[in-house]
């Protein structure tokens, strides 16, 4: 009984630290999303990698709500920043750091 107490406590534990997050967390994944599909368009010029973004807003439907989420979020988030302790910090860091392969891959293009 006492592991399924602590089994039951740690999850409502990670529950409540993704939730303490979640707003800043979709932000940064927005950004990181961003940067990956801007990294190899800029090589052509700025305007022509903010044309390149908006045809792929437009015409990717997934992107686009990835993007707005994204810009959504930008308001709510010193509210959770001034809340983030180590704990919530450390699971933001390692969530952008899932990001870095794909970054390297979209400069080399």
């Amino acid at each position: 009984m006492k592991k399924v107490t602590e089994a039951k406590e740690a999850k409502e534990f990670e529950q409540k630290i993704e939730y303490g997050i979640k707003e800043t967390s979709e932000l940064m994944e927005g950004l990181a999303e961003l940067i990956i599909f801007m990294l190899p368009k800029l090589k052509d010029g700025v305007s022509n990698a903010v044309s390149a973004l908006y045809k792929e807003m437009k015409s990717n439907a997934l992107f686009e709500a990835k993007m707005l989420n994204a810009l959504d979020k930008i308001k709510d988030v010193p509210k959770e920043a001034k809340n983030i302790g180590m704990l919530e910090g450390t699971r933001l860091t390692m969530k952008l750091l899932g990001y870095i392969p794909s970054i390297m891959v979209a400069l080399k293009k």
